[in-house]
């Protein structure tokens, strides 16, 4: 076997052992890139939310628009959940660090509705991954003097969750149909 012989075989397995370096550098990277995209994305597209009650999945809407007139674009047809329903929201692995919930009666227009309180916090029952409220009376939507809004289903509830973990916020709303009492 000749010296130059020798030096490309050598030369070879150099260049296959940088192309398999190469290869692994690039499998890596793509994992990782998978991993930070599918991380950040986990809380809002990965959670459930479901009337407790009935099972039924809830739709919701996360970003930086979660509008009322957004939501309604997307699904204009909102769920009915009675008073003193739980609603349960779960999350894919964990909790988020902490979660506000706010609880607006809101009209077609997006706007507040009833005596200018804008919203009311609600009380969330935390569990391993999961968190629950109860679907109160809001005050706000006794103040109507419109008979039509005391009907059956005839109030919108805009609920809002913050959702923070380590430093990201992400928001989630949904908006549900109700009565006043």
């Amino acid at each position: 076997m000749s010296i130059v012989h020798k030096k490309s075989n050598i030369l070879d397995k150099i260049i296959l052992k940088i192309k398999s370096i190469k290869y692994l550098y690039n499998l890596f990277y793509y994992a990782l890139i998978v991993f930070l995209f599918s991380n950040c994305s986990e809380v809002s597209n990965s959670i459930q939310i479901t009337n407790e009650e009935t099972g039924v999945n809830i739709f919701y809407i996360t970003g930086d628009d979660i509008s009322f007139e957004k939501y309604m674009s997307e699904n204009p047809s909102p769920s009915y959940i009675a008073l003193n329903t739980k609603i349960n929201i779960e999350f894919p692995n964990k909790l988020p660090d902490s979660i506000i919930c706010y609880d607006k009666v809101i009209s077609s227009n997006d706007l507040i509705q009833y005596g200018g309180i804008i919203s009311q916090p609600l009380n969330i029952n935390k569990k391993k991954n999961s968190c629950t409220f109860n679907l109160e009376q809001n005050v706000n939507a006794l103040t109507s003097s419109n008979s039509n809004d005391y009907k059956h289903g005839a109030i919108f509830r805009y609920i809002l969750l913050e959702c923070t973990r380590k430093n990201d916020v992400i928001k989630i709303a949904f908006v549900v149909s109700t009565d006043a009492y």
